[in-house]
C-alpha cells in the first residue's frame, strides 16, 4: 500500500488499516525504525511499561527471569 507524505510530513492511513487495528482519532502509534524501514506500531507509547507487573502473583520473579537469561547466554556462548 502506498501513501503520500504531505508538505507537513503527514500521511493518511487507509481506512481499511485504521479499521483492522482499531485506530481512531487520539490513538497512539509508535514509530519504530528497524533494518532500514520505518514501522508504525499501534498501541502503547511505552510498550515496555505496558508489560510491567504482568507476572505479579505468578511466583516468577525478575531475579529468576534474569538468572534464566544468564544461563541461556552462557549455554549459547559454550556452543
Amino acid at each position: 500500500m502506498i501513501v503520500h507524505v504531505s508538505s507537513k510530513g503527514q500521511i493518511v492511513l487507509p481506512a481499511a488499516i485504521r479499521k483492522k487495528y482499531s485506530i481512531v482519532a487520539g490513538s497512539t502509534l509508535s514509530v519504530v525504525e528497524w533494518a532500514g524501514t520505518i514501522c508504525l506500531v499501534p498501541g502503547a507509547a511505552d510498550p515496555v511499561g505496558e508489560l510491567r507487573g504482568m507476572l505479579t502473583g505468578t511466583g516468577y520473579s525478575s531475579e529468576e527471569f534474569l538468572a534464566e537469561r544468564r544461563r541461556d547466554r552462557e549455554r549459547d556462548q559454550r556452543r
